[in-house]
């Protein structure tokens, strides 16, 4: 029989978790909740478990003040279990697990969120009536599906660098929000309804000022004898500017362009412009602590018998193998299962704080420099860390790059979880009984 799914999702804020209990024993206490509404493969969803994922998705659209007719909200919750069904089997196939540790961590997680201590979070539950053993499986469930995408779907996706770039340009001012530039600008106008003539008249007027920049005449006097700009007189100076206060034309137009180095020549409705990058500074606040770092990283392949334990006691060896002396390189080289970083000798580069998953992070911020860390868990195995240098860096240009590459991955992935589960609904044998 299927699961309960009561508190599922641990995202759910505790206060909707408590609003529903009551709905919830309501709904199972009626005989006829419990008739078989969904079959997937060997296990039954019931009418009951169904209006209680009603209720659920129904409060969560009306905090988006998104309103559903009954027939859609039963509709989306039949799919939304599904789904889920679908995913919990493929993990138990596979013969996936939740390690106590990041069970831990999952509730943890949910207490903080919701302002509780565990032992608050737990009376919590327990005082609405609600079995707190089932609402740990629920959770348990949900890091599992984390887990099964994270192998199957995210692992597998790649974003290159050129399509970080495109982009980048594509969207300026959306990841470069916090970015300031010191500018100085130079126009050459004409109206929307300007003529052909009127056009080239403006043409030929910046290109002499570009031949007098090219010749290494001054930025400011070009500007003061060209400029059609309020501030020509100023030498076209714009001062300090934020990304977001500028159009997306010049936001496009600074990507790449030197300090102290001009534009190609621009054109909007307005005319035609030229902007000189004076000096500019990445997001405020993006001073950091950065750590350089390599890792050697050991999944658990449960297809081969593996558990947690067995893979920690490896990485044990490697670790007193690597006191005693032997090169962290050519162990990375040979033993580490990132296949990213394996043949760098397990370097990853500066990382950044929300570079890496938590636990890692956590490792090295407490990790002095050269020292080897114990086997530290996170959702890809267990790893093996030393930080073999630290600085303080500006990392705004990375921020923003960082940023294009979780947008570009998360869109990958969504589509590519989409297709995964579309092969998953392929091969499965699922019925639906609405109309009995």
């Amino acid at each position: 029989m299927f699961k309960s799914l009561l508190s599922r999702s641990p995202a759910i804020s505790l206060a909707l978790l408590l609003s529903w209990s009551l709905a919830v024993s309501q709904a199972f206490s009626s005989t006829t909740l419990d008739r078989a509404l969904v079959v997937v493969n060997d296990e039954v969803v019931t009418q009951g478990e169904i209006e209680f994922v009603k209720r659920q998705l129904g409060q969560e659209l009306e905090t988006k003040g998104i309103k559903l007719s009954d027939d859609a909200l039963t509709q989306r919750a039949i799919e939304k279990m599904i789904i889920e069904l679908l995913q919990l089997q493929e993990a138990e196939r596979i013969r996936l697990e939740v390690t106590p540790t990041e069970l831990d961590g999952a509730i943890t997680k949910i207490a903080q969120r919701t302002g509780l201590t565990l032992d608050q979070l737990k009376e919590a539950v327990i005082n609405q009536g609600l079995s707190y053993p089932q609402y740990l499986n629920n959770i348990r469930d949900e890091v599992l599906i984390s887990k099964l995408v994270d192998q199957m779907v995210r692992r597998k996706v790649d974003v290159s660098e050129e399509e970080i770039d495109n982009y980048i340009l594509q969207h300026p001012a959306e990841l470069q929000s916090n970015h300031r530039y010191d500018l100085s600008h130079l126009l050459v106008s004409f109206s929307k309804s300007a003529t052909v003539e009127e056009i080239e008249r403006g043409r030929e007027k910046i290109s002499q000022a570009v031949e007098l920049l090219e010749q290494g005449v001054a930025f400011s006097e070009v500007a003061r004898r060209f400029s059609d700009a309020a501030d020509a007189e100023k030498g076209g100076h714009l001062g300090w500017r934020q990304s977001e206060q500028l159009p997306d034309l010049y936001l496009k137009a600074l990507r790449g362009l030197s300090v102290g180095k001009v534009s190609d020549v621009l054109r909007s409705p307005a005319g035609f412009h030229l902007i000189r990058l004076n000096q500019q500074q990445g997001d405020e606040g993006a001073i950091v602590q950065q750590w350089r770092v390599r890792h050697i990283l050991k999944s658990v392949d449960r297809a081969a018998g593996q558990d947690q334990y067995s893979v920690r006691d490896e990485m044990l060896r490697l670790r007193h193998r690597l006191a005693n002396g032997e090169d962290f390189v050519k162990l990375a080289q040979t033993h580490s299962d990132d296949r990213r970083s394996r043949s760098n000798g397990g370097d990853l580069g500066w990382i950044s704080p929300g570079d890496v998953v938590p636990e890692f992070e956590e490792g090295i911020k407490e990790l002095p420099n050269n020292e080897i860390s114990q086997p530290i868990e996170s959702r890809y195995g267990f790893h093996l860390i030393q930080v073999t240098d630290t600085r303080r860096q500006d990392i705004g240009i990375k921020l923003a790059r960082n940023r294009a590459s979780r947008q570009l991955r998360a869109d990958k992935t969504k589509e590519q979880l989409e297709g995964w589960i579309s092969g998953l609904r392929s091969k499965a044998f699922i019925e639906i009984y609405l109309d009995q």
